[in-house]
């Protein structure tokens, strides 16, 4: 082996140690990134995963009652304004 076999060998390996410090650090942000978006198997803090999930449900929920309210305020209204309706009539009948 001669001295530019040995500079290429040298280059080629800080060049593989460069690599896998790279990879390393990727791994670690990789696993930081899966801890905040999936539960913590031992502690009880959950996910963004589940969060997400759970805040989507309520908002379900938020979405059937605002239609619900919306359903009996309007049909209030049409009792109403058929009340209404019919006492004007029969005033200015007279």
């Amino acid at each position: 082996m001669n001295q530019k076999d040995r500079e290429s060998m040298s280059n080629f390996k800080t060049k593989v140690d460069d690599l896998r410090t790279k990879q390393i650090d990727l791994d670690r942000k990789v696993d930081l990134i899966l801890r905040t978006l999936e539960d913590d198997k031992y502690s009880s803090s959950t996910g963004l995963i589940t969060e997400v999930n759970e805040l989507r449900e309520q908002m379900h929920k938020l979405m059937y009652i605002n239609q619900s309210i919306k359903r009996i305020f309007w049909w209030i209204m049409g009792i109403v304004s058929s009340i209404l309706t019919f006492l004007l009539t029969t005033f200015f009948k007279e």
